[in-house]
């Protein structure tokens, strides 16, 4: 930065301006003249003298690269959502049997795999566990299943390449008057890049159907990315579950 604080010898500033190459100096304080910054600046550390270059010398510009998520990018974060029958009694159900509800998808679609999908089923019948059911061959209440809907979604990330500020003599660029009248420089050009990537997303649906009536009674839905580390996505598979099954049974 080009100035001095409060307190430092002219000498020293005087020593500045004195050394080979440095321009012809002049120092300039003019109070209540100061943009908010620089007024900032003087009320913490008091009064600062700004030399200007007269020569019209550039410092380096600063190269800023700034990643921008778009908007249009799909959230991240897990959500979870319940529905059931409103006049049903679920006090009247204890026992339970599995069914197939899971579809063929395209091979592209990897997940879940059949170690994940048995993850899937163990964590569901934990949570029907802690709520007293018990898993039985025939004669159940509920017959219980579950589908995992993978879809990509787009994401647009944008990189600006900008070139930092330009200091010089005289305005912006050195042309025309600055913002404090102080000698600052401008801006130089920019240039955006934006990128496109698919992110994964995984919609498990599990669903509880009376037995007897053949009418879905609850239905949970988590949905989350997914990660290319199984540890992750076990994580994730595992507090949707929870989540659901701590709705069950509805408060009404």
């Amino acid at each position: 930065m080009f100035g001095f604080a409060a307190g430092q010898s002219l000498e020293s500033a005087n020593d500045c301006a004195s050394k080979p190459h440095a321009g012809r100096q002049k120092m300039n304080h003019a109070a209540g003249s100061l943009c908010p910054e620089i007024q900032r600046a003087e009320n913490q550390h008091g009064p600062v003298f700004f030399l200007h270059k007269e020569t019209g010398v550039h410092m380096n510009r600063i190269m800023v690269l700034l990643a921008l998520a778009s908007v249009a990018s799909p959230g991240v974060a897990q959500k979870v959502r319940v529905d059931y029958d409103h006049g049903c009694h679920f006090s009247r159900y204890k026992t339970y049997h599995w069914v197939d509800l899971q579809r063929a998808q395209s091979p592209d679609v990897q997940f879940p795999n059949q170690l994940m999908q048995e993850r899937i089923v163990g964590f569901v019948e934990e949570a029907l566990a802690a709520k007293q059911f018990t898993r039985v061959e025939t004669g159940a209440d509920l017959l219980v299943g579950y589908v995992m809907n993978v879809s990509a979604e787009p994401q647009f990330t944008t990189f600006t390449d900008a070139a930092g500020p330009v200091w010089g003599w005289g305005g912006w660029d050195g042309v025309g008057p600055s913002c404090c009248g102080r000698g600052w420089g401008g801006w130089g050009s920019a240039f955006s890049t934006t990128m496109t990537q698919a992110i994964w997303t995984g919609r498990l649906v599990v669903s509880m159907t009376d037995a007897r009536q053949k009418q879905m009674v609850f239905q949970g839905v988590s949905t989350d990315t997914i990660s290319s580390k199984a540890e992750k996505n076990t994580k994730r598979l595992q507090k949707g579950i929870c989540e659901i099954f701590e709705k069950y049974p509805p408060r009404k």
